[in-house]
């Protein structure tokens, strides 16, 4: 590696972006033909994006409510100072819970916010011919997952599949989840139609970060359990999540805030370009249930802004390496889309 004490630090020029933003709301609604309400809400823009979305099970103000926000602002002159929201809410309130089933079907409390971006960065004004840049990336994100029950009731089963007896699967009463992904490529590319049925744990390009945290409750009932998966289960990072108080069956709250710095992770050179994309998804789902005035409550708020700072190494008189193999990321928006595996609890 050249060392570092030759390099000039500036921030890369941002040649175009795209800018995603979307929210999606379910609670189960008797005044519905089909016994559920939705309500959603997106944009997909060059530079900013701006989500939100509120759906109750009663026009009025029902039992139940789903309330998401996302947003997205982007930085043209440096993108360092871009900023990514999401977060993601329901809770139960008067008057007493509705049923939540109709028919065969169980329709429970359920929202998901998004806030995503791709950028392609270049060297154009910033490194001359015959010169080479090396590319550094932090990651910097922050917030909070809620878990409240006064019931202290709520619990997971196993559910068993009834065409494949051997294929079982848990599933929380009560669930919030944070998952975020930095990703990194010659060209990443974000169709017009935008993202969000797919499964986090599968994107189809490597990631420089790809990790999800998940509070919810557990088999036999009592205090929920925290799952970290991928990169966010490095015990590197168990200093990334605070605990808020105690965590019990009633109440249970962690903070969480992850600073990665990810250096020389591209090299570029005269009139060379690269590109980089961050998602950031808050997903919260629930049975409502109520006791007295207050009812259950789920939280995901990661609208303390998350960030993806970008810096050059310029190397001055340094040769010019083959550039990488491009990376394509395609997402198709049809939906809002997750699936996690469920690994021991934390």
């Amino acid at each position: 590696m050249i060392g570092s004490a030759q390099a000039v630090v500036v921030n890369p020029k941002v040649s175009q972006t795209t800018a995603v933003a979307f929210t999606s709301g379910q609670v189960p609604d008797p005044l519905s033909f089909l016994g559920i309400g939705f309500g959603d809400s997106g944009e997909v823009q060059l530079a900013d994006a701006i989500a939100a979305a509120t759906v109750t099970s009663i026009p009025n103000g029902g039992a139940e409510t789903a309330d998401g926000a996302a947003q997205v602002n982007v930085d043209l002159s440096n993108i360092s100072n871009s900023l990514f929201r999401a977060r993601s809410e329901v809770f139960t309130a008067p008057p007493p819970a509705v049923p939540t089933d109709f028919g065969f079907f169980t329709f429970n409390m359920l929202d998901r916010s998004l806030a995503a971006m791709t950028a392609t960065l270049s060297t154009a004004g910033l490194v001359a011919p015959g010169e080479t840049a090396m590319a550094d990336l932090v990651l910097n994100l922050s917030g909070t997952l809620v878990y409240n029950d006064p019931t202290s009731t709520a619990a997971a089963t196993v559910a068993v599949n009834p065409f494949d007896p051997n294929n079982t699967e848990t599933v929380a009463d009560m669930s919030a989840s944070v998952s975020a992904l930095l990703l990194l490529g010659d060209s990443l590319v974000v169709a017009d139609d935008i993202l969000l049925d797919f499964d986090i744990n599968n994107i189809p390009i490597a990631s420089l970060f790809n990790g999800s945290a998940t509070l919810e409750s557990i088999v036999g009932g009592g205090s929920p359990g925290l799952i970290r998966e991928g990169d966010w289960a490095d015990v590197a990072l168990d200093g990334d999540f605070t605990l808020d108080g105690a965590c019990t069956a009633l109440y249970c709250e962690y903070d969480i805030s992850t600073t990665i710095t990810f250096n020389d992770v591209q090299s570029v050179g005269f009139g060379e370009t690269f590109d980089v994309g961050l998602i950031l998804f808050t997903s919260v789902e629930g049975v409502s249930d109520n006791a007295g005035s207050d009812g259950r409550r789920l939280v995901s708020n990661f609208f303390d802004t998350a960030t993806l700072q970008a810096t050059l190494d310029v190397i001055p008189g340094s040769a010019i390496p083959e550039p990488g193999t491009a990376a394509i990321l395609a997402l198709g928006l049809v939906g809002l889309g997750f699936s996690r595996r469920r690994p021991n609890q934390f």
